[in-house]
């Protein structure tokens, strides 16, 4: 095996990734058998907690949507530092990798540009680099080429879609393996 698909999603506060913050990401790892493995998760400080550091239209989504306003997330609990978490996160691909024998991380994300665009950013800020490259898989693509539906994955998904980083990670990754486990091939 020379691959693990680590499906990831990423919440933040804006669409500026230099800019604005991350604030909750998760990754689960999936082989290409389908097997799901055990992911990880992190609620992140925020680089700022000025307001204008942040995108006035998604703050007001978060607030009109999930009722998380600039304060609750300043004031969450066991928020992480970006370093800690990238260094973890890091460690965590690798050690996955060498449990399972394989040597190449792949990133998949249901929304490509937003999630690894931030995962690559906070990477090069505390790394100098990305471990999966400068590429990656976007799960409605997948649907298209698989199903012909840039949509149709999503009914596969085995857990509802929050935009609670964990919960839709899970989520993404239960659809990726079914996709599989139907004879998607993932090369």
């Amino acid at each position: 095996m020379s691959k693990v698909f680590f499906v990831t999603d990423v919440e933040g506060t804006g669409p500026d990734f230099g800019t604005h913050s991350m604030y909750q990401f998760a990754s689960v790892p999936v082989l290409p058998d389908g097997s799901v493995l055990d992911g990880i998760s992190y609620d992140l400080k925020l680089l700022s907690t000025q307001e204008d550091a942040h995108d006035p239209d998604t703050l007001q989504f978060l607030k009109d949507s999930q009722n998380i306003t600039l304060e609750t997330l300043i004031t969450r609990p066991r928020q992480t530092h970006y370093h800690t978490a990238m260094h973890q996160f890091s460690q965590f691909i690798a050690r996955t990798l060498k449990l399972v024998g394989a040597n190449k991380p792949i990133f998949v994300s249901d929304n490509l540009a937003y999630d690894w665009g931030y995962i690559h950013t906070y990477f090069c800020r505390v790394l100098k680099e990305n471990p999966f490259g400068y590429a990656g898989r976007n799960l409605p693509d997948i649907s298209t080429g698989f199903y012909r539906s840039r949509t149709a994955w999503e009914v596969h998904r085995t857990t509802p879609h929050t935009h609670d980083a964990l919960e839709d990670t899970l989520g993404n990754a239960g659809a990726l393996s079914h996709m599989i486990r139907e004879g998607l091939v993932m090369e």
